[in-house]
C-alpha cells in the first residue's frame, strides 16, 4: 500500500506474550509505522500466568495504557465486558473469517447469549498433538484400546515407550482433557454444574495414571516442551503425546534428528483433543484509536502474513487453506505434506478450555492442580476430581454464567 500517514502522531500498546512470533509482530507494526505512520509498542508480560493479572491492573488503572491484547482465546471470555466488537470493521474492509478452521471460527464468537459477534481475530492455532515412531509402532493408534496395546509393546533397551511434557502444569491437565472428551463428555452441563467427576472422568484419570506408571520415565512429570521434543526426536521415546510445533523445528534433518522419516504425527485418539486458538488480537473498547489498531490486526492476519507465518516463522496459521499449499517461494513446510495433512485434519477436532466460560482460569489452575495430585501418588481418581468438582460449584455459584453451557 502506498504510504498514506494517515495515523501520523499515534502510538498504540499491545500486551501479550508474544516468544516465538515477536520477530513477527514486530515486522507489522513497522509495516504499518512505515505505511500510516502510527507507532505499536509491544510489552511481554513475564510469563503467560502473569497476563491476567497484569491485564486486571491495567484495566483498573485511572489511565489505561494498553489498547490491544494478544494471546489466548479464552482470555476473551473473561475480558468481553472491555473489548471492542470487530462486526463493524470487519464489515468496513470486507474481511471474512470463512478460511479459519471450523472450531477456530466457532469459538472465536461471543458465547451464545450474544450470537454472531467477534470481540478478536485469531493469528495462530496450536493444539495437543500425538507424535509416534512408525519403525516402532507403525501408525498412530485410532482407539484407546490400541493406545494401550502400542504402549505395551513399545518400550525398549534405552527407550521409554510414552512421554509428554509433565511439569503439573496446564499441560498435565490437557493429557486428561484427552482421556475425558474422548468418551464424549462435556466439562459442564448446561447449568454450569460439573460433569468431571462422572464415572468417565474417574475412567480417563485413571487410564492416564495407569499408563504413565507402567511406560513413561520416573523424570517425565518434571519435562518441558523442549525437552520432550528432544527425547523423541532423538528416538529415545516411541510415542510422544501433548505437544504442539516445537516437536516439528529439525525433525527431517538426520543432523538434529534420529528419527527423520521413520515419524508420524496426528490427533488423539478418538476425539479426544483440545484447541487453543491463541493468540488472538482483541482490542479494548477505551482505545482512543480503533480504526487504527484494526489496522494492525488487519495486517498481521492477512493471507499473506499468515503464509509468512507457517512458512518463515514455522508458527501454526489459523487460516486453513495455507496448510494445503505445497511451498511459498521454496520455503518448504514444516513437515511432509501428509503429515501437514493431519495436523490439519487434527485442528478441525478442536475445542478451548471451558468455552465462554468467564472464570476458566481459576478452574484450569484447579484442574492441573487436582489431576498433579493424582499422578504424583497424594490422592485417588474419584477424589481428586471430586475435590476439583467442588471448587468449580463454587466458582461458577459466584459468577453464574447467564448462559447455557455446551461445548
Amino acid at each position: 500500500m502506498a504510504p498514506t500517514r494517515r495515523y501520523e502522531g499515534i502510538t498504540l500498546r499491545l500486551l501479550g506474550v508474544p516468544d516465538r512470533y515477536l520477530p513477527f509482530l514486530t515486522d507489522c507494526a513497522r509495516a504499518l509505522e512505515v505505511e500510516s505512520g502510527a507507532h505499536v509498542e509491544i510489552d511481554r508480560a513475564l510469563t503467560w500466568w502473569h497476563l491476567q493479572p497484569s491485564i486486571d491492573a491495567d484495566l483498573a488503572a485511572a489511565s489505561p495504557r494498553y489498547d490491544l491484547f494478544c494471546n489466548d482465546v479464552e482470555f476473551q471470555y473473561t475480558l468481553r465486558g472491555e473489548l471492542l466488537p470487530l462486526n463493524p470493521l470487519l464489515e468496513a474492509r470486507g474481511i471474512t473469517l470463512d478460511d479459519l478452521f471450523a472450531p477456530v471460527r466457532r469459538y472465536s464468537l461471543s458465547p451464545p447469549d450474544e450470537p454472531g459477534v467477534h470481540y478478536g481475530v485469531p493469528l495462530r492455532v496450536r493444539v495437543p498433538l500425538v507424535f509416534c515412531r512408525t519403525d516402532v509402532i507403525g501408525q498412530l493408534p485410532a482407539t484407546w484400546e490400541e493406545y494401550d496395546r502400542a504402549l505395551a509393546a513399545a518400550g525398549g533397551s534405552g527407550r521409554s515407550a510414552l512421554a509428554f511434557a509433565g511439569g503439573y502444569n496446564e499441560q498435565t491437565a490437557k493429557l486428561w482433557l484427552a482421556r475425558y472428551w474422548a468418551a464424549g463428555e462435556a466439562l459442564l452441563a448446561p447449568d454450569g454444574a460439573p460433569r468431571i467427576a462422572s464415572e468417565a472422568g474417574v475412567e480417563a484419570l485413571a487410564r492416564l495414571l495407569e499408563q504413565t506408571r507402567r511406560h513413561a520415565p520416573p523424570e517425565v512429570h518434571g519435562w518441558d516442551h523442549e525437552y520432550a521434543g528432544q527425547m523423541f526426536r532423538e528416538g529415545r521415546v516411541a510415542l510422544l503425546e501433548g505437544l504442539a510445533h516445537p516437536t516439528l523445528d529439525g525433525i527431517e534433518e538426520p543432523r538434529f534428528s534420529n528419527v527423520a522419516g521413520r515419524w508420524s504425527v496426528g490427533a488423539y485418539p478418538g476425539r479426544g483433543m483440545s484447541v487453543f486458538t491463541h493468540p488472538h488480537l482483541v482490542i479494548f473498547r477505551r482505545t482512543r484509536h480503533p480504526e487504527a489498531a484494526f489496522d494492525f490486526i488487519a495486517r498481521a492476519t492477512a493471507p499473506e502474513s499468515c503464509r509468512r507465518l507457517l512458512f518463515d516463522e514455522r508458527e501454526f496459521t489459523a487460516r486453513r487453506s495455507i496448510w494445503h499449499e505445497a511451498e511459498r517461494d521454496g520455503a518448504a513446510q514444516l513437515a511432509p505434506a501428509a503429515q501437514m495433512a493431519r495436523i490439519a485434519a487434527a485442528l478441525e477436532r478442536g475445542v478451548p478450555f471451558l468455552p465462554w466460560v468467564p472464570q476458566w482460569l481459576e478452574m484450569l489452575r484447579a484442574l492441573w492442580a487436582g489431576v498433579a495430585a493424582c499422578l504424583g501418588g497424594r490422592v485417588e481418581p474419584r477424589p481428586a476430581l471430586e475435590g476439583v468438582a467442588r471448587t468449580w460449584t463454587e466458582l461458577i455459584a459466584a459468577r453464574p454464567l447467564g448462559f447455557d453451557y455446551r461445548e
